[in-house]
């Protein structure tokens, strides 16, 4: 890794929330400073429960939602993201599902709420299938994969292996980027297809 790639892991982790105070004076509210204690504690709690004994092909582990958010209370879900680095070699559906189940089984035991069975966070996410060239601006895209990538970049934290979970938003982010389109859209600047993808993912949440 590069100085400029060294510098922008360290500032990426030390400005996570999970990592720092909040940067404001929340006292005065205390339903944001309940959420933020329990955020902490829960997170903490996480990272403890999984951080060993995952198989090398999974590349990184974060927390969305709420948790990441520093917005967790006492009935939140955990929204996970288990990683396969399946960039060299193939890891099977059958794998992958026995890593969720047996990191889940783990979160079970300290009471963790898990989320919907049939949601982005009910699978693994595969490195590759995030960054593919052929789906981009594809609208009929995988709706997993579509919001696992959306997440990792809008509020995900990572759990396991901080620079694993830095080189796949740089990743996602050289996906995103493209100018051979942007005068027909007539949208300055790299970043279009991540415009149009953020806008469809608010409003699938709207609807």
């Amino acid at each position: 890794m590069n100085r400029v790639g060294k510098r922008f892991w360290w500032q990426s982790r030390m400005h996570r929330p999970s990592q720092r105070k909040p940067l404001f004076n929340i006292e005065a509210a205390s339903a944001l400073a309940a959420a933020w204690q329990t955020s902490s504690d829960c997170f903490h709690q996480v990272e403890a429960t999984i951080r060993d004994g995952l198989p090398e092909f999974i590349a990184c582990a974060a927390v969305s939602g709420s948790l990441a958010r520093m917005e967790a209370h006492d009935a939140s879900d955990i929204d996970l993201i288990l990683v396969v680095d399946d960039r060299r070699r193939e890891v099977s559906n059958r794998d992958a599902a026995m890593v969720v189940d047996e990191v889940w089984g783990r979160l079970d035991s300290i009471g963790a709420l898990r989320p919907r069975s049939d949601g982005i966070f009910s699978e693994c996410a595969r490195w590759t299938s995030l960054v593919v060239p052929a789906v981009r601006g594809k609208i009929d895209e995988s709706m997993i994969t579509f919001g696992q990538r959306i997440q990792l970049l809008l509020d995900a934290q990572p759990v396991t292996s901080s620079n694993r979970f830095v080189e796949l938003q740089r990743d996602i982010l050289s996906w995103y980027t493209e100018t051979r389109l942007a005068s027909d859209f007539d949208e300055p600047g790299p970043f279009h297809w991540l415009w149009q993808d953020t806008q469809r993912y608010w409003r699938s949440l709207r609807a």
